[in-house]
């Protein structure tokens, strides 16, 4: 919005002036009232002496407002166009300014103008609401709007509103469109009903007020009869009656003067500062920038701890602008008045009767309302456990309304103490009487005594089992029940939906509806609402992107659903630990520790795991060699079973630990049994196996606070998901967590199951054929430790393990006789062999490399024959295409051979054409026959054994050796079923 020229703004201000309207004068580039008493603009039209000076003031630089009321004018105040849009679309809005003024305002919102036959008579703030928090306001008698051509200098801006606070930085109230400035009448009721209409699907409503208004509810509490039995209370400790006002003002002033001089508190001085720049200076709520509740709050809060008790003094002694003079507000001042009462006047009680208490008799008085007090104001609750071995305090909290939690406050309450002791002290006047005891002469000890009262008065049973299964966030607090959650507006929360854990972000609220998310939807959300997370996520972890997004929706679960902890493996950048710095962002510091392992899983420290009490999650980066010592710990802690911890300078609690166990690491850890299947059990190994450069900057523009909402947002489908499946996505088996723990650990088992799989040795425990001498396997995973790096293990460790893990046997085999004829006999592994064939053609690295040699051939076609044939058998194995008719000739069929010839040609793998000829394989065709005997082929077809596949998704040369074995049928075209 560009800026207006003086000229621009003063043509619009006259525009109002002929329409009838009053305006007045606004500090230029601010929204400050150059005058007091603006409010009357709300009532009175301007004379003719205040049009001229205003205009003039306006052409001079001066911004201008428009008050509500005048003439039924109202003005609906949104806060985002671009909502509006959403709320009522575009073209509903651009209808609706057609018909009236419609004014762009600097922050991105909307004044819309109307005149109505029947408007409320004050303004609501806010008017509608969403996920708790104000989005439009109606402003009506004594409250105004800038008016259009009026600009803002951010540089006074000190609303978190606005995206340029701070910055000398100017925009203008626009209009709209270009339409003809008009203001059209309008059915307000009808309007807001549809706006309240419209808002339902976003989750917008009225407030409580508008609604009030808007269905017609009257309030049935006689206000007077309610107000005359306070004036009779009050009259009791009235300390002015028979003095004039102005006697009153002067004795107050003078008081509060000289609380002021040494006043410490900073609540106490706002509050006499506010009542002395308006009681003793005459100024108003406009004059001093001072919100009018708050200013009504704090001059009668003065007041009264002054005594001054008489309703009607009080009301002389409010400003012009006080809200107790508006139009039908009796209500409120019994409230406030009442309210303030209430939290004056125990302290004016024992102000009464102070001179005839003895000190101790004084400091137990004030001890016990000073406790009332706190513990109303405050909420206070102090949590206690009972056990077999006693009682112990669990924590004090106090219920934190704006956060919708319950807050622990034990090492804080005695700072509260301490501040509203000498909030009160410095608020009353002090006593003139030199003998009479007050509050400033029983502090000492007071602390203690306020404390223990509090803690005591508060006590409430601390239930384990029955913790509630809540996460508060900004707008809203997230509820569990079984595989589903609610959400609770943060506007309708209260105790009775409290949390203990307050993640300080917003969640999107809008997508959520009761319809179970799969992954592709999933993955569409994140793309809308966090895709530079989704990409991230993508990047570490590829396809098992989600399982992140799942751990995050976990960490969000108060209590332990699945028996998991959660290793983040990798090598050095690969994510791993910005992974758990996302993680501290989007939780909170309150709500995670990072204790390490073997510091947690340390038997011997009986302090640590109370450290886990109402925590989410223990994420802890680990980057040395480290050991699990106590398996039993690490049960009970991801288990969900209760453990009793000791608390340093507390008894010992008893709980439920559920904060999640996040590691990241560059190598799994060691631990004693490995033979322990729930440990295996407990895991889900999530590998991040890509390097990425470092870049500071990188993850402040990755992870904004909109990504943090939409991460919120998807984790938490996410992990409904997870609760209606009963597992996360790529959650491995108990073996293979073992197998990849072990092949991480461990170079024996790493040896085995690498060249098993190769093809390179055979392991089947229960054969008691397959054997091989101890020291030629040693030898082989010796060479195999030097290769890769590891520092191996000796001859008898590796023969223990060997047992261990897979079963393997020794014994003495028989290797025939010496020269003196005397049995070799050396020992062997049993139940495991080397294939030496095949670490020979790992060595070769060719297909060409397992031709066989003529000499090789000659023999084994001789051995298929049974006898020899000398040159003939030459012949053959040096040609490459052999005819049916040249064997007869060669043969002549003697010994009726020539069947038994294309028999063995077949086993020396020659290709029978089909049509008389054999011909000799190529070195390709030889390796890919070789392979269909290795465990290359036996795994795949293991695994595949009485599937129905796509033909397409098969590796070829595993299909040609199903072929080649007969162990496949052809189900269609494009499918076949494994034999």
């Amino acid at each position: 919005m560009s800026n207006f020229s003086n000229q621009d703004k003063k043509r619009f201000a006259e525009w109002f002036i002929e329409q009838g309207f009053a305006i007045f004068p606004i500090d230029p580039q601010s929204k400050k009232p150059v005058i007091s008493n603006w409010q009357k603009y709300s009532h009175e039209p301007l004379t003719d002496e205040e049009k001229k000076r205003f205009l003039e003031q306006i052409e001079k630089g001066y911004n201008y407002a428009v008050p509500g009321g005048q003439q039924n004018l109202v003005i609906l105040d949104f806060e985002s166009k671009e909502l509006l849009e959403k709320w009522i679309s575009k073209s509903a809005l651009d209808e609706l300014c057609r018909k009236t003024l419609c004014v762009n305002t600097p922050h991105g919102g909307i004044h819309v103008y109307v005149q109505a036959d029947n408007i409320p008579e004050h303004k609501f703030n806010p008017a509608f609401t969403l996920n708790g928090k104000g989005i439009a306001d109606l402003q009506s008698y004594n409250s105004y709007v800038l008016g259009v051509g009026s600009c803002i200098n951010h540089k006074f801006c000190d609303s978190d509103k606005c995206k340029w606070r701070g910055q000398n930085h100017t925009t203008c109230y626009s209009l709209y469109n270009n339409n003809e400035l008009k203001i059209g009448r309008a059915d307000l009721k009808g309007l807001l009903k549809f706006l309240a209409e419209k808002g339902k699907e976003l989750g917008i409503e009225l407030s409580s007020n508008a609604r009030a208004w808007l269905e017609g509810e009257k309030e049935e509490t006689d206000v007077e009869k309610d107000l005359e039995k306070l004036k009779k209370e009050l009259s009791r400790f009235n300390k002015f009656k028979g003095k004039t006002i102005e006697a009153i003002r002067s004795e107050v002033c003078q008081s509060i003067k000289k609380s002021l001089e040494n006043v410490k508190s900073d609540k106490a001085k706002t509050m006499l500062n506010t009542a002395f720049q308006v009681v003793c200076q005459g100024k108003s709520y406009g004059e001093i920038q001072l919100d009018r509740s708050r200013g009504d709050w704090h001059v009668l809060k003065v007041l009264l701890s002054h005594g001054v008790t008489d309703v009607e003094v009080l009301k002389q002694l409010l400003p012009q602008d006080s809200k107790v003079f508006a139009p039908k507000w009796d209500r409120y001042f019994l409230h406030t008045l009442m309210k303030a009462w209430n939290e004056v006047k125990p302290f004016l009680q024992i102000i009464k009767n102070a001179k005839n208490k003895k000190t101790k008799e004084l400091k137990q008085e004030l001890a016990e309302v000073l406790s009332q007090y706190i513990i109303r104001k405050y909420h206070i609750v102090t949590f206690i456990q009972k056990h077999s071995n006693g009682e112990s305090i669990i924590g004090i909290f106090r219920w934190n309304r704006k956060k919708g939690i319950y807050e622990p406050i034990d090492e804080t309450l005695k700072k509260i103490i301490r501040h509203e002791i000498m909030r009160v002290i410095e608020t009353f006047p002090k006593s003139e009487d030199e003998k009479s005891p007050m509050f400033y002469e029983v502090r000492n000890e007071l602390v203690k005594l306020v404390y223990d009262e509090i803690r005591d008065l508060t006590l409430t049973e601390y239930d384990d089992d029955n913790t509630p299964l809540r996460i508060a966030f900004e707008n809203c607090t997230l509820e569990w029940t079984s595989d589903k959650f609610k959400l609770i507006p943060a506007d309708k929360r209260t105790e009775e939906h409290y949390a203990f854990h307050y993640v300080p972000h917003k969640i999107r609220v809008e997508v959520f509806n009761n319809t179970p998310y799969q992954v592709p939807e999933l993955e569409e959300l994140a793309r809308k609402l966090c895709p530079k997370s989704l990409n991230a996520f993508k990047q570490w972890v590829g396809e098992k992107w989600v399982t992140l997004f799942e751990i995050i929706g976990y960490t969000l679960y108060p209590a332990t659903k699945f028996k998991l902890a959660f290793m983040l493996l990798g090598p050095r950048d690969s994510g791993k630990s910005t992974f758990l710095q996302l993680l501290k962002r989007i939780l909170g510091k309150q709500n995670t520790v990072s204790i390490r392992l073997r510091e947690l899983f340390d038997p011997n420290n009986r302090f640590v795991a109370g450290f886990l009490f109402h925590k989410l999650v223990n994420l802890t980066a680990e980057t040395k060699e480290y050991t699990i010592e106590d398996i039993d710990r690490f049960k009970t802690l991801t288990g969900g079973d209760q453990i009793t911890s000791d608390v340093k300078f507390k008894g010992p609690i008893t709980f439920t630990p559920y904060a999640k166990l996040i590691i990241a690491s560059n190598k799994l850890p060691d631990i004693r049994d490995k033979n322990d299947t729930a440990f295996w059990r407990r895991w889900l190994i999530i590998e991040f196996p890509n390097q990425f450069p470092n870049d500071d900057n990188w993850f402040r523009q990755t992870f904004t606070e909109e990504e943090i909402e939409g991460i919120l947002t998807v984790s938490i489908l996410a992990f409904a998901r997870v609760m209606s499946r009963g597992q996360f996505d790529y959650q491995q088996t108990p073996e293979e967590v073992r197998d990849l723990w072990l092949y991480n650990i461990d170079s024996v088992w790493s040896f085995v199951r690498t060249y098993e799989k190769k093809g390179f040795i055979t392991v089947d425990p229960r054969n008691a054929d397959l054997w091989v001498p101890r020291i030629e396997l040693y030898k082989l995973y010796k060479d195999y430790c030097m290769d890769n790096g590891f520092p191996g293990v000796s001859l008898k460790t590796f023969a223990n393990k060997l047992n261990k893990y897979f079963g393997i046997t020794s014994m003495k085999k028989y290797f025939g006789k010496d020269p003196n004829g005397k049995e070799i006999r050396r020992r062997c592994f049993v139940g495991i062999t080397i294939n030496y064939g095949a670490l020979e053609l790992e060595k070769l690295g060719k297909p060409q490399d397992i031709t066989p040699s003529v000499p090789q051939e000659i023999r084994r076609f001789e051995e298929c024959l049974g006898f020899s044939v000398g040159n003939i058998a030459y012949q053959l194995s040096t040609r490459t295409v052999v005819r049916e008719e040249e064997l007869l000739k060669l043969f002549k069929d003697q010994h009726g051979v020539v069947k038994k010839v294309e028999e063995c040609l077949r086993e020396l793998n020659f290709v029978d054409n089909g049509d008389g000829t054999f011909r000799k394989p190529t070195p390709e065709e030889l390796y890919k026959d070789y392979k269909c005997t290795t465990i290359w082929y036996t795994s795949q077809y293991n695994e595949l054994k009485g599937k129905t596949v796509k033909v397409k998704d098969l590796d070829p040369d595993f299909l040609m050796c199903l072929k080649k074995f007969g162990q496949m049928e052809q189900v269609d075209d494009e499918t076949i079923r494994i034999k």
